[in-house]
């Protein structure tokens, strides 16, 4: 089976908070002088064109986001991925989206990706040939873009092919098929559920919980009341994605009582869902795990956690207003991971750029360099 499992939140591992990051160090001329100096456009063209197909990803995504362009030859699905979502965060027209969707040699959950960004008929059109696509896993996607995009006769093939079982090991996919199926699809995906992988079954419950399918949630339960505490971690990574008070409810469940990120992570996933105060994010920034600040940055802004193809919620002033600390904060962290989180939550947020993040364009990690010149490229 081809194709790849789209990571929602990568694997967390601990690291104490000692201070300051060296890298940023005292701002004296010197280093002033080199921050001034520095392209950001040339910093996000250096690394598309990175070895590493994950550095390529971020780079493209923040240069699309920013009014570029898309490689046009890159065969990584992760890079195609990222124009996708580049577009669909700056608000790109259906032009741009389209013509991926019509690319018959891209990743088809890439194609799918751009139908369900901006669904019209001449989307569905782009994805017509999931009638002839002979592989099962190639064909799910592509139905599912096509029927959101208004093609009714997508949806038999699409609840055919998932009472076969025949899943791409993709968790967005799995997701999106969630957000936009019905009572069919529900009773669909759980035949699948009772075939799939301990890998799927999750996502697959999940999607059905979305489509107000309860039927799955034993599995949800079972993860949340177990001792793997990674596991427990990727059901609140499906969870935070899927709204509504049975899902609330899970998540209160999962935050009960376990280790401390598990905890963290379901009270800081209730702030935009109304079972936790705000405040407690600035508790979460003085956390001693570097995993508990980097959650907090990214419910610090609503959008930063969604799904590619879902609407950005508008950010009120107030809200704006009493993140900024909290990014300014981060933007100085010693882990990398929390740097890099704060400048993409300062990009949601639409916060101006400071010099701590004007700095963070010399920063030792590539990763959190990217960021740093991609939010100056905004």
């Amino acid at each position: 089976m081809g194709g790849a499992i789209w990571l929602l939140v990568g694997l967390l591992v601990g690291c104490g908070r000692t201070g300051a990051p060296a890298d940023v160090g005292p701002m004296i001329p010197d280093h002033a002088a080199a921050i001034a100096s520095v392209d950001p456009s040339e910093v996000l063209e250096t690394y598309a064109t990175d070895p590493q197909p994950n550095l390529r990803a971020q780079a493209v995504r923040w240069r699309v986001r920013g009014g570029g362009e898309g490689p046009d030859d890159d065969v990584s699905s992760w890079v195609q991925r990222a124009v996708v979502v580049g577009l669909t965060q700056r608000g790109a027209d259906v032009a741009a989206l389209l013509a991926i969707a019509r690319r018959a040699d891209r990743d088809p959950w890439v194609r799918a990706l751009a139908a369900l960004a901006r669904p019209d008929e001449a989307m569905a059109e782009a994805l017509a040939d999931y009638r002839v696509e002979a592989s099962e896993w190639r064909r799910i996607p592509l139905a599912l873009g096509a029927w959101a995009a208004g093609d009714r006769s997508a949806k038999a093939f699409l609840v055919r092919d998932l009472r076969a079982g025949v899943l791409d090991w993709n968790v967005e996919l799995i997701l999106a098929i969630g957000d936009h199926g019905d009572a069919d699809v529900a009773a669909a995906l759980a035949v699948a559920q009772g075939a799939a992988e301990p890998e799927l079954e999750l996502a697959i419950a999940a999607a059905r919980l979305q489509l107000g399918d309860l039927g799955g949630v034993a599995a949800l339960q079972r993860v949340i009341d177990g001792s793997n505490v990674e596991a427990r971690l990727e059901v609140l990574d499906l969870l935070v994605h899927v709204p509504g008070e049975a899902s609330d409810q899970l998540i209160v469940r999962a935050g009960a009582e376990g280790p401390e990120l598990v905890t963290w992570y379901a009270e800081l996933a209730g702030i935009d869902r109304g079972t936790t105060k705000e405040g407690r994010l600035q508790a979460a920034m003085s956390a001693e795990r570097a995993e508990v600040r980097e959650l907090a940055l990214r419910f610090a802004a609503p959008g930063v956690v969604t799904l590619p193809w879902r609407p950005r919620p508008l950010v009120d002033d107030k809200r704006r207003e009493r993140a900024a600390p909290l990014v300014e904060s981060g933007l100085s962290d010693v882990d990398p991971r929390v740097r890099r989180q704060a400048l993409e939550s300062a990009a949601a947020l639409g916060l101006g750029v400071t010099p701590a993040a004007r700095g963070l364009a010399l920063d030792a990690d590539p990763q959190v360099r990217i960021a740093a010149a991609g939010l100056l490229s905004l």
